[in-house]
């Protein structure tokens, strides 16, 4: 199962991650400019799923991740998926009217949230003898020595606290005016500087006999 290893990512600035965004080819070229402000604000402050690092080429500034367990390297980010259904998300929700927009967003969490769900409750604990636990899928047979919660939810919470801004008219309108594109609070807890919205609503609750794996809260 390779060696136990930690996913530290440091801080990285979002106005940083725009021009990412925009040469990783996350965000099709052919997008509103806003769209990738969109997808630069939902990376900055997500941690990359374990065991995953970001490093940083000190010539040319270039970005690599890094999965420290398998020693694997690649340009792409390990979130990029989820990133690109985000763009596409924005670009099919932006201009609709506030009521059609949270009613498309709405159903759109209800089914990550249901998709979140099925994978981490895939994931058994096994404790060896020597006390040490690893990580057993039920279904693939697959095992690992991060916690579920480190693989499974950065990608589930990176892509709820995007639509949670996305329902905010106040930041879709700093968004398409390039004034307040950066969300520096941006991260894995659960807070908000936006009163237009209760975003209680969109936690994950994981059942209870699960409490013991992850604070959703």
């Amino acid at each position: 199962m390779g060696a136990r290893a930690s996913a530290a990512v440091p801080a990285t600035p979002a106005s940083e991650w725009a021009s990412y965004v925009a040469a990783s080819g996350i965000v099709d070229p052919r997008s509103d400019e806003a769209a990738i402000h969109f997808v630069a604000d939902a990376l900055h402050g997500t941690p990359l799923p374990a065991p995953w690092v970001i490093s940083k080429n000190d010539e040319q500034g270039q970005r690599s991740f890094i999965n420290v367990r398998t020693g694997e390297s690649t340009w792409r980010h390990p979130l990029e998926d989820p990133a690109k259904a985000l763009a596409d998300i924005f670009n099919a929700s932006a201009l609709l009217s506030q009521e059609h927009r949270d009613a498309m967003l709405c159903e759109i969490h209800q089914n990550w949230a249901t998709e979140a769900k099925l994978a981490y409750r895939k994931w058994r604990p096994v404790r060896m003898d020597d006390g040490g636990v690893y990580h057993f899928n039920t279904t693939t047979h697959e095992t690992m020595w991060e916690h579920p919660a480190e693989v499974v939810m950065p990608g589930h919470y990176m892509r709820v606290r995007a639509i949670e801004r996305l329902r905010s008219k106040s930041y879709l309108d700093r968004l398409h005016s390039r004034a307040c594109i950066a969300y520096p609070d941006c991260s894995l807890e659960r807070g908000t500087d936006d009163v237009e919205f209760e975003p209680a609503e969109w936690r994950l609750t994981l059942d209870p006999h699960e409490a013991h794996w992850v604070d959703c809260a």
